[in-house]
């Protein structure tokens, strides 16, 4: 009886902020706005599909990937790409619920087609799967729409969760609450996960061990990176920045953090002024409090969107108030600090010595990695960040041994996105 009034809470919560804003929402988007993206977004949420999708859709099946946001589509770039190498004879279809995400999707190589996401309401995901109706529903990483899987499964649409992980203290994450109320794993006909953990995790749950596959993670994808990304020079140059530099990068930086990681770069510029400091917060809305504490700490700054063409920053601190640029920022940095719940794999890509809390939630195996190989990668006061940091300036042999330890993790890992697309042409389709 308590699971159930939880559940009926849950769905009430987001019925309610949904509606709530539907006549405001409807009136700044449609009625007053300018932007044809937002417009799509108001009604393709609703389930209203534009005409050249509907077109698209009678002339051949579909593939349908719906991701929540950027943290899951930059993991999809390769996947897309051999799905479509694989399946020329489907339409490949991504959706999001994100603006910007829907933009960056829009670049991804093998994707026919890109739309807003319908709300996750029966009605809604109904009208949206009965008119694409496709081969194959997926969904990356977690499951933030357990209503639309529900449905795709008693429609007897085949559903697959990639790169899955399903961590200890999963249940108390307030973002997948819903979900988990709902039981989405019961909705999928076959879970691939990143390691042998995430597998053990959802057997907990019920879910039947013949139906989940170790497939890897989708997160070691570094084609976006060739796509999209730049060299460090090339960073440098549109960031204001110049090659001498060190740059301390605080990626996902959550609330409270922005100050352990500005105390600790005060103490590197007290050793050599040539330190930079990037920080990017976890959401735009923490920005306020970031040059809030970097005033207080008499830091000058400049935000991402306001630096142009040739302009040097000199000493400001750069916070990147732009969206999904992350993954590719690592380049530039020589060293990194990861915000809680932030993977680890996006800066070991580019080969960057990165630090984190101790508390980790994701990848927590690969943390382990490189714990063994330097205990310093794990701090807990800013003093320790900016010791450990300058422990390895002075010691190349060290630095060399960590980043070659990046590159064999990762190396190891790569092939996530074949072995996805392998389990889909055997298995599924």
């Amino acid at each position: 009886m308590g699971n159930i009034i939880k559940i009926l809470y849950q769905q009430g919560k987001y019925l309610t902020r949904i509606f709530f804003f539907l006549p405001h929402t409807y009136l700044k988007r449609v009625v007053l706005g300018n932007d044809p993206v937002w417009k799509a977004f108001f009604f393709q949420s609703w389930g209203r599909l534009p005409q050249d999708l509907k077109k698209m859709l009678h002339s051949r099946k579909s593939i349908w990937i719906n991701t929540e946001a950027g943290g899951e589509l930059t993991q999809i770039f390769s996947l897309c790409r051999m799905l479509k190498e694989q399946f020329p004879a489907y339409n490949l279809l991504v959706s999001t619920h994100k603006y910007d995400a829907y933009l960056l999707a829009k670049k991804i190589h093998g994707v026919d087609y890109v739309f807003f996401s319908p709300w996750d309401i029966t009605m809604v995901v109904k009208k949206v799967l009965k008119k694409i109706t496709p081969k194959l529903l997926l969904t990356i990483e977690v499951v933030t729409a357990p209503i639309l899987f529900r449905e795709a499964h008693r429609l007897g649409i085949k559903t697959f969760l990639c790169s899955a992980f399903m961590s200890d203290n999963i249940d108390k994450s307030k973002f997948l609450e819903r979900a988990m109320l709902l039981k989405f794993y019961k909705y999928f006909d076959f879970v691939g996960v990143k390691a042998e953990r995430d597998k053990q995790g959802f057997e907990k749950l019920g879910y039947p061990e013949n139906s989940i596959k170790v497939l890897g993670d989708l997160k070691y994808d570094v084609t976006k990176l060739k796509i999209l990304g730049r060299s460090r020079v090339e960073w440098l140059k549109e960031l204001g920045l110049k090659t001498e530099n060190k740059v301390l990068l605080g990626g996902s930086i959550h609330l409270g953090e922005e100050r352990f990681l500005i105390d600790s770069y005060a103490l590197l510029m007290e050793r050599d002024s040539q330190f930079r400091l990037i920080i990017a917060p976890r959401f735009n809305k923490f920005i306020n409090k970031v040059e809030a504490y970097l005033n207080k700490r008499g830091f000058a700054f400049v935000k991402r969107t306001d630096i142009k063409k040739g302009m040097e920053i000199g000493e400001k601190v750069i916070i990147i108030d732009t969206f999904g640029e992350l993954a590719y920022l690592y380049a530039v940095a020589s060293y990194a600090l990861i915000g809680s719940g932030h993977n680890i794999i996006e800066p070991m890509v580019c080969q960057v010595p990165t630090f984190h809390g101790s508390y980790i939630t994701k990848e927590r195996e690969i943390a382990d990695e490189i714990k063994q190989c330097w205990q310093g990668s794990v701090i807990r006061s800013p003093e320790e960040l900016a010791k450990n940091i300058l422990i390895l300036e002075e010691n190349n042999m060290l630095r060399n041994k960590i980043q070659e330890k990046m590159k064999e993790i990762v190396n190891r890992r790569m092939d996530s996105a074949e072995r996805h697309v392998n389990f889909i042409k055997e298995f599924v389709m």
